[in-house]
């Protein structure tokens, strides 16, 4: 019954420091090839974070949201400038990647006064943001509740259904803010000599808040139920426009969650994995 989706975000290994102008010397050798023979002596390889998404497998697509590099020109107190992706800021340490490919990290201090101040002022935004993997769901299905109505020659029943869901702090600090947004989806079974015409899928949203997630910790909720409808004939009878006795059954077709931290939507989830192609995002 139960169905999850585990993302995991490997560690990177982060790069020793290199001076800005070491930087700027290397590009023309590199490029010619002079120093490729020595690249593992003289400078520092990243190996970039891999995110392994197991959901399709089961049916259920779990996207997280991926935090994007900025470009941009950077110029030391030389004067020398050089176009590359700022990849982190870590005290007096600014990690960039070149248009190359080549990872470097390069001190605070030997920038100019301008790009010291836009990149601490970044930093900042950057640490309020929850990386791709930091936040993992794993969800399950299941009937919370049924009521059986006899009424003559035919059993009514209202089943609750609805997920169980299990939320995991990966980021290793505290989540404040924390909210999922989420609809159910049930299908429809058709009434007994209907045609065959597609029915739209019944809708139910629903929201969960959390005032505060501990780093590494777990948040669970249920949400809210849905109803499904069923119909079950007693023995001897039929439906007089079908002849036959077949149940008339609606089903729970699946869950879409967005999770937040805060403004920003740090990922979200979809059962099966074909619903975002039939089905849309109130307001999207």
């Amino acid at each position: 019954m139960l169905s999850c989706h585990r993302t995991r975000l490997l560690l990177v290994r982060q790069p020793s420091p290199v001076r800005f102008d070491d930087t700027l010397a290397l590009i023309t050798l590199i490029q010619s090839g002079f120093v490729r023979r020595h690249m593992s002596s003289r400078l520092p390889i990243v190996r970039f974070a891999k995110i392994a998404l197991i959901g399709m497998a089961l049916g259920f697509l779990v996207l997280p949201t991926v935090l994007k590099a900025e470009m941009r020109t950077l110029t030391d107190k030389q004067g020398r400038s050089l176009k590359a992706e700022v990849v982190s800021v870590d005290g007096d340490k600014v990690t960039i990647k070149r248009e190359d490919g080549q990872t470097f990290a390069l001190s605070l201090a030997s920038l100019g006064d301008d790009d010291q101040k836009s990149l601490q002022e970044w930093a900042k935004k950057q640490a309020a943001l929850i990386p791709a993997g930091g936040v993992e769901l794993q969800i399950s299905r299941g009937k919370f509740d049924t009521k059986n109505k006899d009424k003559g020659a035919i059993i009514f029943s209202e089943e609750q259904w609805g997920y169980s869901v299990n939320l995991l702090n990966r980021t290793g600090k505290v989540l404040n803010g924390m909210h999922v947004d989420y609809i159910l989806f049930v299908k429809p079974d058709l009434e007994p000599g209907k045609s065959s015409t597609i029915v739209p899928l019944k809708q139910k949203p629903g929201s969960k808040k959390f005032d505060t997630v501990g780093a590494f910790e777990s948040a669970n909720f249920r949400t809210d139920p849905i109803i499904v409808y069923k119909q079950q004939l007693k023995a001897g009878y039929v439906w007089t426009k079908t002849g036959n006795s077949i149940a008339m059954e609606d089903t729970l077709y699946g869950v879409w969650l967005r999770v937040y931290v805060g403004d920003q939507m740090v990922t979200e989830a979809y059962s099966p994995a074909t619903l975002s192609q039939t089905e849309k995002w109130p307001g999207k």
